[in-house]
């Protein structure tokens, strides 16, 4: 006769599911890490549209050097930015009737917060226009003692600023400035040529931009905001 064994227990298993208290341990731990982290990614997100807008504006700048060179035409730049309204921007424009002289351009009628393609009317020809929101904390800014435009000569290459008649004979510039941190300024010289560097070199990558010097004709300079 064979001898009786006790009734086998099942096995327990090896894992077991979390209980209430370690999912809230882990959703607090989780929501800290995203707190901590948020910061440094909008930061970073920020920063990149920042250079993206700053190299966008050279890019349209040189766009505008070789439509003027190309299609052998004087071709203004325009750049905007009133409190008031919900963006700044820039317009690209040319003369549809006479577009080999420089006194036929007319800044007054462009205004690049109108929809692309309607941006400027009468006798000028929109080129292209560049919006930049208010909502992205960016925006384009100007010395407070220059002109806002200035035109590109189809024969030599160079620009031509105009105030009240006369030309002057200085470097153009604008800051593409985010808040609450990061300023990029595009200075184009005479000759036509951009180039880009930080007032407060809060962008890494690039030089301190040179201080205002009379001897050389160079941006006005744009204090902070």
């Amino acid at each position: 006769m064979e001898p009786l064994l006790p009734p086998r227990r099942p096995l327990r298993r090896a894992t077991q599911a979390l209980t209430l208290l370690e999912v809230m341990i882990v959703i607090a731990v989780i929501g800290v890490l995203i707190a901590l982290v948020a910061p440094s990614m909008r930061e970073m997100i920020g920063m990149q549209r920042l250079r993206g807008i700053a190299a966008q504006a050279v890019t349209d700048v040189q766009f505008a050097r070789s439509e003027a060179l190309s299609r052998n035409q004087f071709v203004g730049f325009l750049v905007r930015n009133n409190a008031a309204e919900s963006m700044s921007c820039y317009t690209l424009f040319a003369s549809s009737i006479d577009p080999l002289n420089a006194s036929s351009l007319d800044p007054s009628k462009c205004n690049c917060t109108a929809n692309p393609g309607n941006a400027c009317i009468g006798t000028q020809r929109e080129v292209r226009i560049v919006q930049v929101p208010r909502s992205q904390d960016i925006q384009l800014r100007l010395p407070r003692f220059q002109e806002k435009w200035f035109a590109y000569n189809p024969v030599i290459g160079g620009i031509s600023i105009v105030s009240s008649g006369a030309p002057i004979d200085r470097d153009f510039c604008f800051e593409v400035t985010r808040r609450p941190r990061g300023r990029l300024r595009i200075d184009i010289s005479l000759a036509g040529r951009p180039t880009v560097c930080s007032p407060d070199q809060s962008v890494p990558g690039f030089d301190l931009c040179p201080a205002p010097d009379p001897g050389v004709k160079n941006c006005l300079g744009i204090p902070a905001p």
